[in-house]
């Protein structure tokens, strides 16, 4: 009987941890307008309570908090840099110990561009104007994104430092932040609960919202001819500079006529193949097209358009001049 009755509650100990909600929930968030919020935050392991028990959504967020929440919510790292040396707090700031909790969370943040003062005390509370500046901060950090120009006007926006005026406006916008009763109280100390709100809506912004693409960068030894063929049609030819063997070409992959009266010429450079033997002359490559007068013809560097040779690029011309 005693294994059986083990199994049994056992069994009924799992089942009440898979329902996940009411098993955990801190017994000081329920019915505030962050209790979801802060336990989808917490079942991402992104915050903990004061205790097993207790969040403290009303306590106050110290520079140290809000750094160390940001960075981890927003899934901040350094992978992409190498270093000579493993950095340190103390390069970067004058007041966080090497060896204090939080310090690799500066790190990060800071190379990752978010605008922490040198001269930072970890232990002081934020405001809620700070805590949106490095949010905001953070989320570029994310991606490019493109966001509506519109100014929300509030009562106390002369309150608010300018430097962080982007930044709320930003997250005005785009709903991550709201005002209260005409409000954004950016002097106030931001607590507990207010940050896990806006750091969580931050976090689905950012999943659901597709970074622009980067423009790739225009070659400086690409350049463009246009030639007068009649009353209506131009010879427009790219040229790529002089390059020392066969095996570089330019192509043109694509013309897109925009209204502006632009035809925007999107090119594309082609590299040796590794392994491949080309023959050693010196050559210019070049690709033509033709584009009517009404056109002015920009060019554009096509998105992934270097590569190896392509056979079904248009007017690929690596011959020699």
């Amino acid at each position: 009987m005693g294994r059986k009755w083990l199994v049994v509650l056992s069994v009924m100990l799992v089942f009440t941890l898979s329902l996940g909600g009411s098993a955990f929930a801190f017994s000081d968030i329920k019915g505030i307008a962050e209790e979801a919020d802060i336990m989808e935050l917490k079942a991402a392991g992104v915050v903990d309570g004061i205790s097993a028990d207790l969040f403290a959504p009303r306590a106050h967020v110290t520079y140290a908090q809000g750094v160390h929440m940001i960075v981890k919510g927003m899934k901040l790292n350094i992978d992409n840099i190498k270093f000579i040396r493993a950095p340190k707090a103390s390069d970067y700031f004058t007041n966080v110990p090497d060896d204090a909790w939080y310090a690799s969370s500066f790190i990060i943040a800071h190379l990752n561009g978010l605008p922490i003062p040198k001269d930072v005390d970890p232990n002081k509370s934020m405001t809620r104007e700070e805590f949106a500046h490095l949010l905001f901060g953070a989320i570029e950090a994310k991606g490019d994104y493109a966001f509506i120009e519109i100014w929300t006007t509030f009562e106390d926006e002369k309150d608010v430092n300018p430097e962080m005026m982007e930044s709320v406006q930003r997250l005005l916008a785009t709903k991550i932040a709201s005002l209260k009763d005409g409000h954004f109280y950016p002097k106030r100390d931001i607590t507990r609960g207010e940050a896990a709100h806006l750091l969580n809506k931050a976090i689905k912004f950012v999943k659901k919202t597709k970074p622009i693409e980067p423009e790739p960068p225009v070659d400086k030894d690409v350049t463009m001819a246009v030639e007068k063929v009649n009353d209506e049609v131009n010879k427009v030819t790219v040229s790529w500079g002089t390059k020392p063997n066969l095996g570089y070409s330019i192509g043109i992959r694509s013309i897109t006529f925009e209204s502006d009266g632009q035809a925007v010429i999107e090119y594309e450079l082609h590299y040796p193949k590794p392994g491949e033997m080309y023959g050693q002359m010196i050559h210019e490559p070049k690709a033509e097209t033709y584009v009517s007068s009404k056109y002015k013809p920009v060019l554009k560097p096509a998105t992934g358009g270097v590569s190896d040779a392509d056979e079904s690029v248009m007017h690929v011309l690596p011959k020699a001049q």
